[in-house]
């Protein structure tokens, strides 16, 4: 099994200006045009995507370990052997809850170290996933299944980003799993889907 860890940092907003919606034709109604500038911080989730098909059965995959720095570098290191994990709570419970969703091209399950994390079609990470499989069919097909781990260290509901952050972990975990090589534009495209 082939899995990949992002830690995917909070932000922090240091500037916020609502300039309205009249700039662009194309803002949807009730949305509004904002200038932000933000600052990402050292307070991580972290992003476990774990893949799983028929053809990779009694294979031993490496671990992928992609770290991301708050200035957006990511590092990567390889160690064999390595999958899944199930961490459980900060504080060592294992009372996660997990669901898994059927899509066209396979099962996301995905599970939550915070239970008040919705584990469905809700979920930000999950949506960025179906996202990813339906703009990359085939890969999806090739790759087949994939669990995806967070493990909550951002507040829900502060204002910090934690679900988005968590997304564009999940975007970039599978850009590397299923070596589609897009580029950071590219990956931003997609997020603002």
């Amino acid at each position: 099994m082939a899995s990949c860890t992002i830690r995917a940092a909070a932000k922090v907003n240091l500037y916020l200006r609502i300039i309205g919606s009249e700039l662009y034709a194309d803002t949807p109604p009730g949305y509004h045009d904002m200038v932000l500038v933000n600052q990402s911080i050292n307070l991580c989730d972290e992003v476990t995507v774990a893949l799983s098909s028929g053809n990779e059965k009694g294979t031993s995959g490496g671990h992928l370990d992609k770290e991301e720095t708050p200035g957006g570098d990511l590092d990567d290191k390889v160690t064999p052997g390595g999958d899944l994990s199930t961490k459980g709570t900060p504080d060592g419970n294992l009372d996660k809850k997990e669901t898994s969703q059927q899509n066209n091209n396979g099962n996301i399950t995905i599970g939550c170290s915070d239970a008040t994390i919705p584990n469905d079609h809700h979920n930000l990470a999950y949506k960025a996933a179906l996202l990813m499989c339906q703009n990359f069919p085939e890969a999806a097909e090739k790759y087949g299944n994939m669990s995806i781990d967070i493990q909550k260290r951002i507040p829900a509901g502060a204002g910090l980003a934690g679900g988005s952050t968590d997304a564009a972990g999940t975007l970039v975990a599978l850009n590397s799993l299923w070596n589609l090589q897009l580029t950071t534009t590219e990956l931003h495209k997609l997020g603002d889907l």
